[in-house]
């Protein structure tokens, strides 16, 4: 639970909910905090460049 702490602290992911139990005690739902880290892909060709930027859940923010 530390390191799912510290990412919750860093704002890195978030508490969504409990899940169901089939007996014990129920889990915690997490998500990734879409818009937290950006990835960028750039093609350079002989006569055009092209970039890609998409979110850490894999979402196209600009192409």
């Amino acid at each position: 639970m530390s390191i799912t702490d510290d990412l919750i602290q860093k704002g890195i992911i978030y508490v969504i909910g409990k899940g169901k139990s089939s007996g014990g005690k129920r889990p915690e739902l997490l998500a990734v905090v879409p818009d937290r880290f950006f990835f960028v892909g750039v093609d350079v060709g002989r006569t055009s460049v092209r970039v890609v930027v998409m979110n850490n859940c894999r979402d196209v923010v600009y192409k």
